[in-house]
């Protein structure tokens, strides 16, 4: 069985959740009907028990694929002897009809993930397509059903051009494609699921494309590599879990740091410390919408307490749990869900949240009283416990004085010196202690080189000391010194 490199892999995605589709139009990893929900395909974590769908020619081809302009649909085109075969992918997305002009957080459940593929050109394809769903993580067959149209499940139903034959848990078909209509399969994973027309399925890309054609007209960034940029802000999109404006870090789980390594994590959930950089980033290119809603779900959460991550929709974060049936990708084990991570202390957290909150207020917002309560939480942990040790931001079990939180920490009351003026003072000396302590007993000296230690005191270096520099911690000639 073929295995697939994740840079193989193109994201597809409504907001709610996402797919990944390999070069060969299989669909290896979604959960449904949310990012955190379980696998409905898995093939990503265990080719053989995991699950995919796809639609592919039976010959051997050569592969090109894109991005439709600045949009979430792929296209991938199978250039064979015999013909070219082009594929779209892409799930329905649609804003709310009272949603105003400058609002694409508030979306519509469309809940569909449509397939098309069609010949051009002339000629005759040899095709096949495989739906192998395997619901909750591959602990139970699809049950597939009749139904008027197409085939259902408790998950979804699949609506296809094409006829599906069942074999065991296994829909499948093998044709000839020719020239002439453009063929369709529908994974529909709505409330009220229905056989859809050829003019319905045009109607749904027709929307799409507007959709991300409109948000992008908010993407004012004109610098270098803009190509990159905006295609970047629309896999941070992505990333956004609409109904409650929550992010996640990624939209899978347990796939390794090292290859073939066990420190596999799930990652389906939100990280005050990963979203508060990437709300900087979408309030530097325009995007303030996401933002505010994502502050918004922050002050929902319980107590107004600050934990190093949440769930996206709400509730506690599962505990870890492994899934020792699943061979891993590419063999790295074990596959997990649920995060230990949910009960640790990391200084950078608060400092992150602070940093949100100023963006959002020197981009034109008002902080509410909900979040000037975040704000009084996040400024009264760093006060009082930046001397303590954490876990940091690699989250390992035992706390250390991490050199990184004391500077996210001076960065965070920086910050907070801007939202509550009146006690800059208190924090401009409090930033002076950790500097001194960090220069002091952080800041390492071999020969004619300095560095900074991952540990006040130690002398093993880490990554995340880089980002003392775009803080403004540390004088630049130190990053060649």
């Amino acid at each position: 069985m073929k295995e697939y490199r994740i840079e193989d892999y193109g994201l597809i995605g409504n907001c709610e959740t996402a797919a990944l589709v390999n070069l060969g139009g299989g669909i290896d990893w979604l959960c449904l009907p949310a990012f955190d929900s379980a696998a409905f395909f898995g093939a990503l974590l265990d080719r053989e028990k995991g699950g995919e769908f796809f639609i592919r020619p039976v010959e051997e081809c050569e592969v090109e694929r894109r991005y439709l302009d600045d949009s979430a649909i792929l296209e991938t085109r199978f250039i064979t002897n015999h013909g070219t075969v082009r594929l779209l992918d892409f799930f329905a997305v649609a804003r709310r009809t009272k949603a105003r002009f400058y609002d694409f957080t508030s979306l519509h459940p469309m809940r569909k993930l449509v397939r098309t593929f069609r010949l051009e050109g002339e000629g005759k394809v040899a095709m096949e397509i495989a739906m192998r769903a395997r619901p909750d993580y591959a602990r139970r067959g699809p049950a597939w059903r009749f139904i008027s149209g197409g085939h259902a499940t408790f998950e979804a139903s699949l609506f296809s051009s094409i006829p599906l034959t069942s074999a065991r848990d296994d829909l499948l078909a093998q044709f000839l494609l020719e020239p002439g209509s453009t063929h369709f399969a529908v994974l529909d994973f709505s409330e009220e699921r229905k056989a859809p027309t050829r003019e319905q399925i045009a109607v749904w890309q027709e929307m799409t494309e507007a959709f991300w054609r409109e948000w992008n007209l908010f993407n004012y960034y004109r610098g270098p590599y803009r190509e990159i940029v905006r295609r970047s802000a629309v896999t941070l999109k992505l990333l956004t879990h609409a109904a409650t404006g929550a992010f996640v870090a990624a939209p899978t789980t347990s796939l390794p740091e090292i290859p073939g390594g066990a420190a596999n994590w799930d990652y389906r959930f939100t990280w005050l410390r990963d979203t508060g950089l990437l709300i900087d980033t979408l309030f530097r290119i325009g995007y303030s919408g996401e933002a505010k809603a994502f502050l918004d779900f922050v002050v929902r959460q319980k107590d107004g307490s600050l934990a190093p991550l949440y769930p996206i929709q709400g509730g506690a974060v599962p505990p870890e749990n492994e899934l020792p049936h699943l061979t891993g990708y590419e063999g790295a084990r074990p596959v997990r869900t649920g995060n230990r991570a949910r009960d640790q202390f990391q200084l950078d957290t608060f400092a992150h949240v602070l940093e949100a909150l100023f963006y959002f207020q020197h981009t034109g917002g008002t902080l509410n009283r909900q979040m000037r309560n975040l704000l009084d939480n996040a400024v009264e942990t760093l006060v009082r416990r930046w001397p303590e040790p954490e876990n940091g931001i690699w989250e390992s079990v035992e706390r250390r004085q991490y050199t990184f939180g004391k500077v996210m920490t001076w960065a965070g009351l920086a910050v907070a010196g801007k939202l509550v003026k009146e006690r800059k003072a208190e924090f401009e000396k409090i930033c002076a202690d950790i500097r001194a302590k960090v220069l002091a007993a952080g800041l390492m000296r071999e020969k004619e080189h300095s560095y900074l230690a991952a540990e006040i005191g130690g002398h093993e270096v880490d990554a995340a000391s880089l980002l003392a520099f775009t803080s403004d911690f540390l004088p630049p000639e130190l990053a060649r010194a």
